[in-house]
């Protein structure tokens, strides 16, 4: 049966070739728009014979149809993977990494990226724009940690795990770290040699606090002690009552209990002296490194 008698013979076939025209008209057919065809096949019994036939009369062969069908679905996935990236209103390192690695993998060429952007709304520079802000955003941040970091107010032996989070996460390189010093009026080395006396002096402050929670405990323990000798001898003369023994056992728990505590705060305090002596280190470490650095291009000079 010719294409045109198919869709001449029924108002139903007339209104199911629009439908396809209409869905055809941009390079892609979206997958609500081919859900909204099969759901009026399906209502309407339109076979593959009828469906055809409408193709024919449109000019356009099964494989062009199939062709746009597939590339509305990759038009879509890609438009979900760019609104999640956009969700908080700029595009930051993650997100761009995201979007680069989506990109490559499913073979996203830069027509259809701007044609998702299209679609969105977006023009490719507005894009950027939500990048350059975001990068903008983590530059100002990432400013504040350095800032914070040489702070005696401020500083602690976790400093440098945020500063290479950050790093990793907004993906600020080498060259923009110079330049978030400069911005605060640091060299590196000038830096370096901040941490390393703040974090001394952190770690003199522990010792100190350590010391004196040291001898807090061992008070403790001695009064214990003497509460201890003291119930033995009393139940051993068999003079006490019970209320003086009762008194006596009480005081015993009490300072027990205080001296768990003590015990307890001491173990935390220690692992807070174990990391700024791992963080001081380490900064050591790194600014020997930068020193031997210097004086090796000096000598090559």
């Amino acid at each position: 049966m010719e294409a045109s008698s198919v869709l001449m013979g029924s108002e139903t076939m007339l209104v199911y070739a629009g439908l396809v025209a209409s869905a055809t008209s941009e390079e892609a057919i979206f997958p609500d728009a081919l859900d909204q065809l099969a759901a009026y096949r399906t209502l309407h019994g339109i076979t593959s014979e009828a469906h055809q036939a409408t193709l024919d009369h449109l000019g356009l062969s099964n494989a062009q149809f199939s062709q746009q069908c597939a590339l509305g679905e990759e038009l879509e996935a890609y438009i979900t993977v760019l609104r999640l990236a956009l969700e908080g209103g700029t595009l930051g390192q993650i997100e761009a990494e995201r979007i680069r690695k989506y990109r490559e993998k499913y073979n996203v060429n830069d027509t259809m990226h701007l044609r998702a952007l299209a679609l969105m709304g977006f023009s490719a520079d507005e894009f950027a724009a939500r990048h350059r802000i975001a990068a903008t955003e983590a530059f100002e941040r990432y400013t504040q940690i350095l800032l914070d970091a040489v702070d005696p107010d401020k500083a602690g032996p976790l400093d440098d795990e945020r500063l290479l989070e950050h790093r990793a996460v907004h993906g600020i390189s080498e060259e923009q770290h110079l330049s978030a010093l400069d911005a605060i009026a640091w060299t590196q080395n000038a830096y370096e040699d901040r941490r390393v006396e703040l974090l001394g002096s952190k770690l003199r402050q522990l010792c100190d606090e350590r010391a004196a929670k040291q001898a807090e405990l061992e008070a403790m323990d001695e009064q214990l002690q003497q509460n201890t000798r003291r119930l033995t001898k009393l139940a051993l003369a068999g003079e006490s009552s019970e209320t003086q023994i009762d008194q006596l056992v009480a005081s015993l728990h009490t300072v027990e209990s205080e001296i768990s505590v003590a015990q307890q705060r001491l173990h935390t305090h220690d692992e807070r002296l174990i990391v700024a002596q791992e963080a001081l280190d380490l900064r050591e470490a790194e600014l020997f490194e930068f020193d031997e650095a210097v004086r090796s291009d000096e000598a090559a000079v």
